[in-house]
């Protein structure tokens, strides 16, 4: 099975979340013969989740994702068992709860009731709070564009959450977060759409170090930006 075959996320995210039944057992070891690097990315997202959960300060809860966070970041599969849409968001402990199934994430040391939900990142936290979403104010340059989202702080980087409607029709643009010496850091592009795009971009900048977002054009000018407060 290839990266990104479903049944490949499928047994790698069952066997992080240790929830292979014993024919998925002899069905993994067989895809680890044959694709050396399902072992690494299994070892990779344990202690990924291992570490960024001792280092925020987070607590896996038994609840089951909204039903906003399953339609943007996984699809059906075999009763019971839902699959990561992106093998990537699963290096990310928030994501990893999510896309499992089986739990969530928390913050503190209190309990959170299983009737409740949390789905990261739209559990809105303040600036620069790791796995939290912070939203943010666009304001738009361009006639009838609007464009909504925010930020969520990651160890590795900084991740942009954007909801836009009104963007010209196959323009390209490209999403910029300008760091606090005024260098750009490149977070990805886009085509304009008729639809409303709905995209997640990621970019190597802490969250303390962003400045700004800004939305541009491929000839420069500007779609949209948003000032960002300082974090400490």
């Amino acid at each position: 099975m290839t990266p990104g075959h479903p049944r490949r996320e499928e047994l790698i995210a069952a066997a992080v979340a240790g929830d292979l039944t014993d024919a998925e057992r002899r069905e993994l070891r067989i895809l680890e013969a044959e694709d050396t690097s399902v072992a690494d990315e299994i070892r990779e997202m344990r202690e990924t989740v291992a570490s960024l959960g001792s280092a925020a300060g987070l607590t896996w809860v038994d609840a089951q994702p909204g039903d906003l966070l399953r339609r943007r970041i996984v699809r059906p599969s075999a009763p019971g068992r839902l699959v990561p849409a992106a093998a990537a968001v699963a290096g990310i402990a928030v994501g990893v709860a999510a896309v499992l199934g089986v739990q969530t994430v928390g913050t503190g040391g209190g309990e959170t009731p299983a009737d409740s939900t949390i789905a990261a990142p739209e559990v809105e936290g303040p600036p620069g709070e790791l796995g939290a979403f912070e939203a943010i104010d666009f304001t738009a340059s361009s006639p009838g564009v609007t464009v909504d989202g925010g930020l969520v702080a990651h160890t590795w980087g900084t991740e942009t959450v954007l909801d836009m409607q009104g963007v010209p029709v196959d323009e390209a643009f490209e999403v910029v977060l300008v760091d606090r010496t005024g260098a750009d850091r490149s977070s990805g592009s886009f085509l304009g759409s008729s639809v409303t795009i709905d995209c997640r971009m990621n970019a190597a900048v802490l969250r303390p170090d962003v400045a700004e977002i800004e939305i541009r054009a491929v000839g420069g000018d500007l779609l949209a930006r948003a000032a960002l407060p300082t974090v400490g």
